[in-house]
This record gives C-alpha cells, sequence and structure tokens, in this order.
C-alpha cells in the first residue's frame, strides 16, 4: 500500500501543515513592547504570543519603556514681569491598562518603534513647554526656587490629565536650576533672598547681556 494512501500519513501531514502556518502566523511580543492586533478581532498582547492572520490582520507595537526628555523654556515671564529660563525634565511611558495601550497606538504609532517613540517625545515636549509658561506666569521667581516641590506638583497635575488622553501615564518630573549661566555672570542661587536682590542680580546680567552671551534674566 502507497504511503500516502494510509490514514495515519495524512494525519501527520496535515499536523505538520497546521505547525506550519502556526509557526508564520505567531507573533511573540517581548515584555517591554506591547503589540495591538486589529483586524478580525481586535487585541493587545503584551509580552506573550498569538497569532496574526495573514491578509485578514494587521499589527503595531509600541514600546512601553520610560521615555524621558528635558524641555527648556527661555524668557518666561513670572508674576513679578520677570523674564526666566528654565529647564524641566518628565519621564512618561505608555499605561500597561489595554485600552490605554489601544491609545497610544492609536494616536502614535506609525510602524516603526523608534519613530514612534520620537513622535511621542516631541508631542510631549510641547504640551511641557505650554504648561511650564503658564504655570510660571503664575508664581513669583522666590516661589519658583524655593517651593520646588509644589512647583513640580502642579506640573504633575496639569499634564496628568492630557497624558491619560494620549494612552500614557507620568512617572516623574523635575526641575533643572540653570546654576551654570548664574555662575558664569558671576552670581549664585545663595545672593537671592527675596525680590529686592533678585531683581539686582537680574539687572546686572542683563546690563553685561552683550558680554556674557546671554540674558537668562531681565528687568521688568
Amino acid at each position: 500500500m502507497p504511503i500516502f494512501e494510509t490514514p495515519v500519513t495524512w494525519i501527520v501531514l496535515g499536523v505538520v501543515i497546521l505547525l506550519i502556518l502556526i509557526l508564520l502566523c505567531w507573533k511573540r511580543v517581548p515584555a517591554d513592547k506591547a503589540m495591538v492586533i486589529t483586524g478580525l478581532k481586535k487585541r493587545v498582547l503584551v509580552g506573550r504570543g498569538g497569532v496574526q492572520i495573514p491578509c485578514l490582520e494587521t499589527s503595531c507595537s509600541i514600546s512601553l519603556e520610560s521615555v524621558s526628555m528635558t524641555t527648556d523654556i527661555t524668557e518666561a515671564p513670572s508674576k513679578q514681569g520677570i523674564f526666566v529660563d528654565i529647564a524641566g525634565t518628565a519621564v512618561v511611558k505608555v499605561d500597561n491598562h489595554p485600552d490605554m495601550i489601544l491609545l497610544a497606538v492609536e494616536q502614535f504609532c506609525n510602524g516603526n518603534t523608534e519613530r514612534t517613540t520620537q513622535n511621542i517625545r516631541n508631542v510631549v515636549e510641547q504640551i511641557l513647554e505650554g504648561k511650564l509658561r503658564g504655570i510660571v506666569s503664575t508664581l513669583t521667581v522666590e516661589q519658583i526656587n524655593e517651593d520646588r516641590v509644589a512647583f513640580e506638583n502642579s506640573i504633575e497635575d496639569s499634564i496628568t490629565s492630557e497624558l491619560k488622553a494620549m494612552g500614557y501615564c507620568y512617572e516623574s518630573f523635575g526641575i533643572i536650576v540653570n546654576t551654570k549661566l548664574l555662575a558664569d555672570a558671576g552670581h549664585s542661587l545663595d545672593e537671592i533672598k527675596d525680590f529686592a536682590s533678585l531683581k539686582a542680580v537680574a539687572d546686572d546680567i542683563h546690563a553685561s547681556a552683550a558680554e556674557l552671551g546671554f540674558d537668562a534674566f531681565s528687568s521688568a
């Protein structure tokens, strides 16, 4: 009896073909990424594998790693009308909840994980810059320098809802004090005790702006 006429042979052949098809359609997702498969049924894979049916379904991956960024704002007017330079650092990431991952993929995924991350960084930096300028305008320079925690909490409260709408969550935010500019101008933060001393330092830097090559503060 020819070998291909036995039922066992056809069963084995069918199992082999099925395994090959599964392997060809199988998508493995590492723990630091999420994959959204759409088509017949929308589903999210995180740190596990799943089947994507060719021609009928498509997929897009997004990184779950933290994305850090630094945003510099220059000549932002404080409540006193004094212009300040501030650098803020933020760390955000995609929320691990499936609904949030879907939101992030729908808004940012462009087929390349690195380009997607850069796109996210650009958008968040723009949001952060706007929030920083808005909050700085409501505070005195003394409040910015002396009550750093409250300032950072204000930023956190301000950007959390916008990040959530993009499928992202906030991890941390910090303010970088530009002590180098003060030092280059021959001053330090220890000199700034009140508005009068701040204005004196600002006026001195502003008067020497041409020589220094920067104008970190300017008088009102």
